[in-house]
């Protein structure tokens, strides 16, 4: 693996705010209708920044664009500055007349290109033109985040296989099992979709970066993760399933009559994902079971050979996606690549960058196809499933964040907003049982308080980048935890303001029984909004707020902590796994030390907030299995 460069990291975050003393700040915020603001400057929204001074000589001269691209770029990753680049580069490109153009994709090229890679309309439309697309931001922006994690698991000596060990062990930590079901909402032809209960729903996959900011997902989602993560790492990724993967949509899942997501076949395109090795002075593939988080028993040639020799593995209750011996015999190989990556200004831009940022931007499907042994793999890209891996990121995306979700489909953006919602805790979390329960209460009351409530969390786990999640997932560790901590703290004096305030208990219902004839009594005058401003300035408005998200930011800052601390461990575990025997001993130590704070952290997580997440009993099993291998490791070195 070639020598990963080292980005700057960015600065850690300013902490957020007490609730006590953001709670008219916030109030403020969300009366002048920008409560949705930060979720979306998560993912990029907003208008790009303008050039930096810096971006021009001290003469006044203006610099070559892709040395400007390339400065920037060595400073910040984010989707925000990677929207503002291209922008730039378009605008330089186009106006410049020494500066070098991308060049076009020509029909001739085009047809060669959809002979070996299945091109729908819209994949054509977004290959052929010479100035960059706003896709093209998102999936610098994505390479870009991954390249980060590779580099974070990266040391010297390791083959494509224990490379790619390391990179599948990290997706399944960063992405626990739960396959995300949307609806109800109107669904095209080409999408798969259940009756559950008295509700339509419908199977999803996201973009790989989502999938990771979200923190579950599908095993398929895993598959990307992984692809675009191997990516980074200079290997090829493939998918490995039935013949006919490809007339499946990315998005199918079985559902069982109990209602439950059947892991069995038929359950999608696909049973396991691969890396390219060498085996025995020939390619063969290294696969992997993203609902067993583990390898197959043998490379992928042993397995088609001789099946029958690891029946039992097929056979242990573990293997929950069903793939069975018999399967592998008829299984067949497909490769896949976002369509951002291989159009031409794609490969002028990874040309261009390369010293800059070190990132992986463009396949060449021919090469990779024949790095494989024959049968020569085919591609997958079904022309109708918006879920595909080559557009998927498109397909999810609106139009105001550089995708074409809301162009093509009129219900695009539903997905794109109820993943949003999806980041945040449900409502039974962040307004007060006694509050939730009460049909005296105003609805609208109960709904403005949750809003404000999400706003704090928003403002602590999800905006502005990098996030506490973003950064452990890049390998940024010390600044995760610098932020984490100081989350941590901030919600526990939450709690602690109302332990210490006398007659809490009794300010709260006060202020709430007032709150409450306020709301009812509201009519969007002048003067009833300025009653609700007056109410919000209340004392009793901090104490509420401090309980509807004190607990909720405590948990999850502990459980990110804890993350943090985990993948600490898992990197010196790699490196006195690997370690040559001079430095077998100090690195023995060092991770008995990594994988005690680990377990300490998980053990006070689960001991604290074993009642935050009862709802999620997957994100519960998920901390129980990574806390008993962090207690594992630290007493068996």
């Amino acid at each position: 693996m070639p020598t990963l460069m080292t980005r700057a990291k960015p600065s850690p975050p300013t902490p957020v705010v007490g609730a006590r003393f953001s709670c008219q700040l916030v109030y403020t915020s969300l009366c002048a209708g920008v409560i949705a603001l930060p979720i979306l400057a998560a993912t990029g929204c907003g208008r790009p920044p303008a050039l930096q001074k810096d971006d021009q000589s001290q003469t006044g001269a203006k610099s070559d664009p892709w040395e400007i691209a390339a400065r920037r770029l060595r400073k910040d990753t984010d989707l925000v500055t990677c929207k503002s680049v291209i922008g730039t580069l378009n605008h330089e490109l186009s106006a410049g007349e020494k500066a070098e153009r991308p060049p076009i994709l020509s029909p001739q090229a085009e047809e060669a290109l959809a002979a070996i890679f299945p091109l729908n309309p819209g994949d054509r439309e977004e290959l052929r033109g010479g100035a960059y697309s706003p896709q093209d931001a998102y999936y610098l922006a994505e390479c870009l985040y991954l390249s980060d994690a590779a580099r974070s698991l990266a040391f010297p000596g390791l083959k494509a296989e224990q490379q790619a060990d390391l990179a599948f062990a990290w997706v399944c930590r960063q992405v626990y099992l739960e396959p995300w079901l949307i609806g109800p909402i109107t669904t095209s032809s080409n999408d798969e979709v259940f009756q559950r209960g008295n509700a339509v729903v419908t199977g999803t996959a996201l973009p790989p970066t989502y999938v990771l900011r979200r923190g579950y997902g599908s095993a398929l989602e895993r598959m990307y993760v992984f692809l675009a993560l191997v990516q980074q790492m200079g290997l090829d990724g493939c998918l490995v399933g039935p013949p006919d993967a490809a007339k499946l949509t990315a998005g199918y899942l079985a559902i069982a009559p109990d209602e439950s997501i059947q892991t069995g076949a038929p359950r999608g395109p696909f049973w396991a994902v691969g890396v390219r090795i060498e085996a025995d002075n020939k390619p063969d593939i290294k696969l992997y079971d993203p609902w067993r988080g583990e390898a197959f028993p043998a490379t992928f040639s042993k397995l088609k050979t001789d099946s029958s020799a690891y029946k039992n593995w097929f056979e242990d209750r573990a293997a929950v996606s069903g793939v069975s011996s018999e399967d592998i015999r008829g299984a067949h190989v497909f490769l896949t690549a976002s369509v951002n990556a291989l159009s031409p200004r794609m490969a002028m831009l990874d040309r261009k960058l390369k010293d800059a940022v070190d990132a992986k931007l463009v396949i060449d499907p021919a090469v990779m196809r024949d790095r494989f042994s024959d049968p020569k793999p085919a591609f997958w890209n079904p022309p109708n499933d918006r879920n595909a891996y080559p557009r998927t990121a498109r397909m999810f995306l609106p139009v105001d964040q550089g995708g074409a979700a809301d162009r093509t489909d009129p219900n695009g953006r539903a997905v794109y907003d109820q993943y949003r919602a999806a980041l945040l805790p449900p409502p039974d979390r962040v307004i007060p049982p006694e509050l939730l329960r009460n049909e005296a209460i105003s609805v609208t009351f109960k709904e403005h308080l949750g809003k404000l409530a999400w706003n704090q969390y928003i403002l602590a786990f999800i905006a502005p980048p990098p996030t506490p999640r973003e950064q452990i997932q890049r390998g940024q560790f010390q600044d995760a935890s610098r932020t984490l901590v100081v989350r941590q703290d901030e919600f526990n004096n939450s709690l602690l303001r109302i332990r210490n305030t006398p007659d809490a208990e009794k300010k709260i219902r006060d202020w709430t029984d007032q709150a409450n004839e306020v709301y009812r009594s509201f009519t969007g005058a002048a003067s009833a909004k300025s009653a609700i401003d007056e109410l919000w300035r209340m004392p009793g408005a901090g104490l509420i707020l401090d309980r509807a998200i004190g607990e909720v930011g405590q948990a999850e800052a502990a459980l990110l902590i804890a993350l943090c601390r985990h993948e600490q461990a898992e990197r010196t575990q790699a490196r006195l796994e690997h370690a040559a025997a001079a430095d077998r001993d100090r690195l023995r130590s060092a991770a008995i030390e990594a994988w005690t704070i680990a377990a300490r952290e998980w053990s006070g997580y689960r001991e604290q907030y074993a009642s935050a997440h009862a709802s999620r009993p997957a994100l519960r099993d998920h901390v129980k299995s990574l806390a008993e291998r962090a207690g594992r490791l630290a007493h068996q070195q």
